[in-house]
């Protein structure tokens, strides 16, 4: 596993990520959480927490699109993806073994294949963005600007807008997918074309706009409370197919950078090790465990300290999963564990770079043209 020298990024986007991962463990504090309705001033901060989880998502794969237009597809880093989900997926299976955990065989299963069976949606969605990434970075290149802004516009009515004002989908709950290619498009779009003609003297612009849409969300998920709605009512703002959040994620983005800041090498590391805190916090074992047993929310939330450890408990998980992440990052860099790993990833990069499209060509033919 050879190290690749990378050109140090500046560290703003890089510090979004931190911030977007924190925003994404707050949504998951506040969602898996049990709160009551009352008092109020707990009860919207809780509520405040729950917005930044799609918010974060957005971020994520608009930071994606933004990077990745310009850089070339690389087998090695899908496997090395895959890798480090199964890592975690199957090590946090055995630690909960050992624990006394008894389990399934569906559920060893699905620890064994964890994108495939979508164990975290976000991974099995970012592994099918990366593998069409090529595709979608020709999409971008090739098309006429006023074609391309047609189409994401097009995308944004039906699949945003439309679920917005109408509350309803033209699809299921389950078309994550579909939003991060049209997000990892949007990060494509302002790399190729919008980049240039925005300045950092305008970003406060976009962090007033990012306010404005977060107090919206905020005020209408609590008013949606007070009157009692049914849950999926008041979630209808924080959902990653609805303007409020769409927009928040977009302003937050291009905030952050039109930001002017210095390099911070630890700040960029961190960064790099955010995707383990997400593989390690949300591992539906460890969600379970972590908030129906460890974090009593209900007791907290009752204290006049609430908000403290809220905030509190949030960076703590935060803190963890980056030592759980730098942890394994040390291990894989063993002698003992690269030989393992370069004789597995050579056999693996043999199978996964086979020409595609001459494999294509000849089921086809076997298939239809026998």
């Amino acid at each position: 596993m050879q190290q690749i020298k990378k050109k140090t990024r500046d560290s703003n986007l890089e510090i979004l990520r931190i911030i977007s991962m924190l925003l994404i463990i707050g949504h998951h504090f506040a969602i898996y959480g049990v709160f009551p309705k009352t008092p109020l001033f707990p009860r919207l901060f809780v509520d405040f927490l729950a917005i930044g989880g799609k918010i974060g998502v957005v971020c994520f794969m608009m930071i994606t699109g933004y990077f990745m237009l310009e850089s070339k597809y690389k087998t090695k880093k899908l496997l090395s993806l895959i890798i480090q989900t199964w890592t975690y997926s199957v090590g946090i299976l055995i630690v909960f073994t050992f624990i006394g955990r008894t389990f399934s065989l569906s559920e060893v299963v699905h620890s064994l294949f964890p994108i495939i069976f979508r164990e975290y949606w976000f991974i099995t969605g970012y592994v099918i963005v990366y593998v069409l990434s090529p595709y979608l970075n020709m999409m971008v290149h090739k098309m006429k600007r006023k074609d391309l802004e047609t189409l994401l516009m097009t995308f944004f009515i039906l699949f945003i807008g439309i679920n917005t004002f109408f509350f309803s989908s033209l699809g299921n709950q389950h078309e994550h997918f579909t939003y991060l290619i049209y997000i990892y498009l949007i990060g494509a779009y302002i790399k190729k074309y919008y980049e240039k003609s925005i300045s950092s003297g305008v970003n406060k612009h976009y962090f007033y706009g990012f306010i404005c849409c977060y107090i919206f969300i905020l005020f209408s998920m609590f008013g949606f409370e007070i009157f009692h709605a049914s849950n999926e009512w008041v979630k209808t703002y924080i959902a990653l197919n609805r303007i409020p959040a769409f927009l928040a994620g977009v302003y937050l983005f291009l905030y952050f950078k039109t930001l002017k800041t210095k390099q911070y090498p630890l700040l960029n590391k961190i960064a790099g090790m955010t995707l383990g805190v997400y593989l390690f916090h949300d591992n539906p074992f460890v969600r379970y465990y972590l908030w129906k047993n460890l974090v009593n929310t209900y007791a907290l939330f009752y204290s006049r300290l609430f908000i403290i450890y809220s905030i509190l408990i949030i960076l703590a998980i935060f803190i963890t999963g980056i030592i759980i992440e730098w942890t394994r990052v040390w291990l894989m860099n063993r002698k003992i564990i690269q030989k393992i790993y370069n004789k597995l990833e050579d056999k693996v990069l043999k199978i996964l770079d086979y020409d595609v499209s001459k494999a294509w060509k000849s089921s086809f033919h076997f298939l239809f043209l026998k």
